[in-house]
């Protein structure tokens, strides 16, 4: 393959002897075909390839949007941003949840026929030569199968961004590490004591029971390698579920991960979020997961939960995690991943895809050993947490970011601390309806009140700090991330108004933010600064990709009344800084988010 590639490149500069510029396309056109690629044509005569077109112009879908669907638009952008005044309008209307889920749904609606549009049409010269696997109608890519001739027909055209091999892989979960236990049924009364320990941990069911955020209102997407939950299961019965068309393969674990979220029965609820709306889908390769996720934007969801993986690449930002952050910035959803869990043929812990996704809250696990007293907490030795050394440092988020119970009823894996991280942002959600596109917001807020550790110096309780061994900064844990999920700090963050969210450009940085701080007791006050990895643009003249533009790289600076600074944040490979200090004086304090974009970020603040 690589011989007649070159061999149709020669042919082409050769032709090029009349055109300079010839020579210049034909060089571009052999940049884009991956090097893996070239080697899978290499062994045989046709494979799979991921292509990935010029992404649609986004400036041109949100005017569509606007003028299509005007009040929507503009409940989208106030919730978005907070105000419409950089659009030119003066005044703010009422924004409900009802319209504000209709807005989403409305700007999902039109970005699938401007995006089918152009992805059909972009493809359309070459469809008599390949074969279609997948195009997505959420993102700019499609998965052909290509031969030699139709991947060279395909690198030449201006329209196509890049060709990389790719493998319809079967997703797994970590039930293969489940501990041992004589259980037969797929949730029982000390997999639910399970739950509700693990909810008593993350403070969940206290926000639950006492705040009365028990998911209504909020939609929520499960995808599952083995199958989907099986809705008589007592504990399931009173939820609402929707399964979708021609995924009839019933799994124990699914409905385990299920049960976490949404189980109840006459004596009361034990998931986290009883009263959402769930959509399940059987996602058992590459396919089946993106029409999966695709076919959950089409029903609306808000969060989507992924307790699965793919084996390929473990630890790498690859086009899995890529296609993820792509969804999650462009579509408003929260994506969850599980961060994975040591295997046989994954010795070094490595984080599985699509857990590397920039944008996905990663969550690790952590074993309470049947107590709800953090010095009796570990660190479950099967959570993943290692990412691969790369040159390009800006492939190489840090994960996971939190972590949770993910120990119950005999069982334990990443999978079921996943769920619990999914139902604490639902939550959220359920508190604030503008959290539903605030997703730079929430990471911040999840992070900022995740003060409890495990692998910690001393007790493990706030203020103290990670092992030597653990840290990546002062205040990041190698393994567990920002700390042990909490959902009533999270809210409480949302309720004393300490978060902010910024829809920042080149010119908004320094993004400076003065509140006021108490110094009581000794309690430790933190601050967290998350940001997402757009994968899109504004507008484009058709070069850049949906796997661009680069990760900014920001830093958090913090100050005291006095204008001492206390201390920075300077994290390389992560999109969110942490600093967490005890106050000595009551007064305003001063926090900085510094850097520089080439283009426009979506950044969350937040304090607790």
């Amino acid at each position: 393959m690589k011989r007649i590639i070159a061999l149709a490149m020669t042919l082409v500069l050769s032709i090029g002897m009349l055109s300079a510029s010839v020579s210049v396309v034909a060089n571009a056109a052999y940049e884009k075909i991956s090097d893996a690629l070239l080697v899978e044509l290499d062994n045989a005569t046709t494979t799979l390839a991921c292509v990935e077109i010029a992404d649609v112009d986004r400036g041109a879908v949100m005017e569509i949007f606007e003028e299509r669907y005007p009040l929507e638009y503009q409940a989208y952008v106030q919730a978005k941003i907070g105000g419409l005044e950089e659009l030119g309008h003066n005044t703010s209307i009422e924004v409900t949840d009802a319209l504000l889920q209709r807005a989403i749904e409305c700007k999902r609606e039109i970005y699938k026929m401007v995006c089918a549009e152009s992805n059909l049409s972009a493809l359309s010269a070459h469809l008599s030569d390949v074969e279609l696997v997948f195009v997505s109608t959420y993102a700019p890519i499609a998965i052909l199968e290509v031969d030699e001739a139709s991947t060279l027909s395909l690198a030449l055209d201006s329209s196509i961004i890049s060709l990389e091999v790719i493998e319809n892989q079967e997703t797994f979960t970590d039930e293969e590490l489940m501990l041992s236990t004589s259980e037969t049924s797929a949730v029982t009364e000390s997999f639910i004591e399970g739950i509700e320990l693990a909810n008593s941990i993350t403070r969940a069911d206290y926000v639950r029971d006492t705040y009365g955020h028990t998911g209504e209102g909020v939609k929520i997407g499960i995808a599952e390698a083995a199958g989907v939950p099986d809705t008589s299961n007592p504990y399931l019965t009173a939820a609402n579920i929707t399964i979708r068309e021609g995924d009839t393969t019933v799994d124990d674990h699914a409905t385990r991960v299920t049960a976490i979220l949404a189980a109840a029965d006459a004596n009361g609820s034990y998931g986290v979020v009883p009263d959402a709306d769930f959509y399940c889908c059987h996602a058992n390769n590459t396919l089946t997961f993106y029409s999966g996720v695709e076919w959950m934007l089409d029903c609306g969801v808000n969060v989507i939960n992924a307790s699965l993986g793919w084996y390929s690449r473990l630890g790498y930002y690859d086009p899995y995690s890529a296609w993820v952050d792509h969804i999650a910035v462009l579509h408003d959803v929260h994506f969850v991943a599980a961060a994975g869990n040591q295997q046989s043929n994954n010795p070094n812990s490595y984080i599985t895809a699509p857990g590397m996704a920039y944008n996905a809250i990663t969550v690790g696990n952590i074993d309470p050993q049947g107590s709800s007293n953090v010095e009796d907490f570990i660190f479950r030795y099967n959570s993943s947490y290692v990412e691969k050394d790369v040159i390009d440092v800006g492939q190489r988020p840090e994960k996971p970011n939190v972590v949770a119970s993910g120990t119950m009823g005999g069982r334990s894996g990443t999978s079921y601390a996943a769920p619990q991280v999914t139902g604490v942002v639902a939550q959220l959600c359920c508190y604030d309806s503008f959290m539903k596109i605030r997703q730079s917001a929430v990471g911040a807020i999840i992070m900022a009140s995740a003060a409890e550790k495990v692998n910690a110096v001393g007790t493990g309780a706030k203020g103290d700090i990670f092992q030597t061994t653990d840290q990546i900064s002062p205040q990041i844990s190698d393994k567990e991330g920002a700390g042990i999920l909490d959902a009533r700090w999270a809210r409480g963050i949302i309720l004393q108004g300490h978060y902010w969210t910024y829809s920042a450009n080149a010119s908004s940085f320094p993004i400076t933010i003065t509140t006021t701080v108490s110094a009581t007791n000794g309690n430790v006050t933190r601050v967290a600064a998350f940001w997402l990895k757009r994968n899109t643009v504004d507008a484009h003249d058709g070069s850049l990709s949906a796997s661009g533009p680069d990760l900014t790289n920001l830093d958090l600076l913090v100050y005291d009344p006095d204008g001492n600074l206390i201390d920075t944040s300077t994290t390389v490979y992560c999109n969110f800084e942490i600093i967490q200090f005890v106050p000595q004086k009551t007064g305003t304090y001063t926090i900085v988010v510094y850097g520089t974009t080439a283009d426009k970020e979506h950044v969350g603040v937040a304090l607790w």
